[in-house]
């Protein structure tokens, strides 16, 4: 009996002790590619205000099409990722022209506000 309790107590410990996985939100990797332009922003113009501008900017320009998680994560993350490596001479060049920041590998993800697919420039 004392040996059942210890078993349940270890379990229980183990269990209790885990964190709590939460799925990811489908629409997190759009997000995502504006929080890429705003940090490339920051990090090359240390200009919090406009680092601010552009996602907000991103935000009402572009939209999701992505509406669950079915293709590799991987593969979907190639726009973001692809943002966030985004030489600082290109931010300057870019400026708030947010077409020109996103890749053809956005293509995947995002949309524009009436749900068409967005198609790179």
């Amino acid at each position: 009996m004392h040996r059942s309790i210890l078993r349940f107590g270890a379990l229980l410990g183990v269990l209790g002790c885990g964190e709590v996985w939460e799925p990811m939100a489908p629409d997190q990797v759009c997000k995502e590619v504006g929080y890429a332009i705003s940090n490339r922003t920051y990090a090359c113009l240390n200009d919090e205000d406009l680092a601010r501008k552009r996602f907000k900017a991103f935000q009402s320009q572009y939209g999701c099409q992505v509406d669950s998680l079915d293709a590799p994560i991987e593969y979907l993350y190639r726009c973001p990722i692809s943002v966030k490596a985004t030489p600082c001479s290109d931010v300057r060049a870019f400026g708030d022209d947010l077409d020109l920041w996103l890749p053809s590998s956005c293509e995947l993800v995002l949309e524009t506000p009436d749900g068409m697919p967005w198609v790179a420039p």
